[in-house]
């Protein structure tokens, strides 16, 4: 009975967050069914959720069919957390234009546009400026392009700093206007980190003894690792210049989730996505 105590009691105050594309999916791809079957099992233990970039409807299409992301998962944070969902319930929905303003946020996308009608790429497609609830996902290569051409963006940024040119023309253009802006990065784990070795601990049940031994290619509860996405390096994933509110979804509202996640274990390194920059207000 003690057993069955301690674990509810982890399940109500404990929650697991996910980032959408490169851990739970590859980028803009839908969730392996193993893997979905594995966080159902967690979810039996702690509470489940996911928090990405993308708008809801995408995250959506990634992790299910229909509104079943808001059902197989107890929070749901969609465009860096101003969209946000509880056991299947908006609980609010924050727009840019009301952060900022139309006048602002007009004279931002402009400035944006002009910009980018500047820059001289081996390529341009369509799509630079991407209206969300919460947020402009800006790309000056477009982000209709192919992987090949995100890639080759990529590289030839590495060499002329695009975006952080860009980053440093938006701060000085928009000084004091309550806006902050950097890069969007995406997280490469090492080779033989698996995301899944930093809840092996919560899958645990508290017990008297020691559990016995789990094979191999199991967990410490016995559950079966799912299988690990592939790692996008050094292929970037869709990258993009954000806008967004600055702040953590943890204090969001008043129904905000438990301030408890796991963290992923092992060597990590960061690398540029192949578009541009998130800018958000503060």
């Amino acid at each position: 009975m003690a057993v069955a105590a301690e674990g509810a009691r982890r399940k109500e105050r404990v929650l697991c967050l996910f980032d959408v594309d490169g851990t739970l999916t590859p980028a803009r791809q839908k969730i392996d069914p193993e893997v979905a079957a594995f966080l159902q099992k967690l979810r039996s233990r702690v509470q489940i959720g996911v928090v990405g970039g993308s708008d809801y409807s995408k995250i959506a299409e990634q992790l299910g069919d229909g509104d079943e992301v808001i059902e197989n998962f107890d929070y749901v944070f969609a465009e860096n957390g101003t969209v946000q969902y509880k056991h299947g319930r908006l609980l609010s929905k924050q727009t840019i234009q009301n952060h900022l303003g139309e006048e602002l946020l007009q004279d931002l996308i402009n400035f944006c546009l002009r910009y980018m009608a500047l820059l001289r790429l081996p390529k341009k497609r369509g799509t630079f400026i991407e209206f969300r609830n919460g947020m402009l996902n800006i790309s000056p290569i477009g982000r209709s392009c192919t992987l090949e051409e995100r890639i080759e963006f990529s590289e030839l940024d590495k060499k002329e700093k695009i975006r952080e040119k860009f980053v440093e023309a938006l701060e000085t253009e928009f000084a004091g206007k309550g806006l902050r802006f950097s890069r969007v990065y995406q997280q490469v784990l090492g080779r033989y980190v698996q995301d899944a070795s930093g809840i092996q601990p919560l899958l645990t049940p508290p017990l008297p003894a020691a559990p016995p031994q789990a094979p191999a290619n199991s967990n410490a509860a016995g559950l079966p690792l799912p299988p690990r996405p592939p790692v996008h390096s050094p292929r970037c994933p869709e990258g993009s210049l954000q806008n967004r509110p600055c702040h953590t979804p943890a204090h969001s509202s008043p129904e905000a989730p438990p301030h408890t996640s796991a963290e992923t274990l092992g060597p990590r390194a960061c690398m540029p996505s192949p578009s541009l920059l998130c800018a958000g207000t503060c």
